[in-house]
């Protein structure tokens, strides 16, 4: 089913997914570092949205120097507020082999899911990090994203996941 179609359907359950763009996801990419997937998600900002990616990878990295934003379990929440950002927009970025990000539990990271928020932040940003990280720390969310296709499925994944995700 096309992007269209779902938000037309009114599928969007979970908060967050109205953030998240099927052209911000990347799927499968080849990378070796934290630094190369700033730069491919910030190039995709960039391009897809004409967001400055320098701005976005200066921001990311600052953000990642205060305090590892992995969660555990293989995934990442990287954050950064980004000054001139109207709303909240999100990337998600599947690496081909996982790399080490600091996660807490001491596991590389295979997905990431990326969130920018504009400067002047808001009570919004806290709900939407929390959100997210329980999608994240979901056993068979995780699964699913690890096994989706392409971007149009991992996207679908994101907009129809609600806590106590199901099939």
């Amino acid at each position: 089913m096309g992007a269209e179609k779902l938000v037309q359907q009114d599928f969007l359950k979970s908060s967050f997914a109205k953030f998240l763009f099927p052209e911000n996801i990347r799927l499968d990419v080849h990378v070796s570092n934290k630094a190369e997937v700033f730069s491919l998600i910030a190039a995709t900002f960039e391009r897809e949205h004409q967001l400055n990616s320098a701005q976005i990878c200066q921001g990311l990295m600052a953000r990642e120097k205060l305090e590892s934003t992995a969660l555990g379990c293989g995934v990442a929440l990287p954050h950064a507020q980004i000054a001139g950002l109207s709303a909240p927009m999100m990337g998600f970025v599947r690496v081909r082999s996982p790399i080490d990000f600091d996660a807490p539990d001491g596991q590389p990271v295979s997905a990431m899911l990326v969130l920018l928020v504009p400067a002047k932040g808001s009570q919004e940003y806290l709900q939407i990090l929390a959100e997210i990280a329980d999608a994240l720390c979901d056993e068979r969310f995780r699964d699913d994203l690890h096994a989706a296709s392409d971007q149009y499925a991992a996207w679908e994944l994101f907009v129809r996941w609600r806590p106590a995700y199901a099939h």
